[in-house]
């Protein structure tokens, strides 16, 4: 089930636009409902360059 995920601002100085297309591991702490999906609230644990 696809899902959103609001990188933080420590993320986005890692991680903006270097994530489409590339599988990366988030550790989810919790799941909301927002309009007729799910947000999720945690942090990447393994980004597209870790192995």
């Amino acid at each position: 089930m696809p899902f959103d995920y609001t990188l933080s601002e420590d993320e986005k100085a890692k991680y903006v636009g270097k994530l489409e297309d590339r599988t990366i591991v988030v550790g989810i702490r919790e799941l909301m409902p927002f309009g007729g999906r799910l947000r999720a609230r945690g942090a990447i644990v393994t980004g597209p360059e870790d192995k």
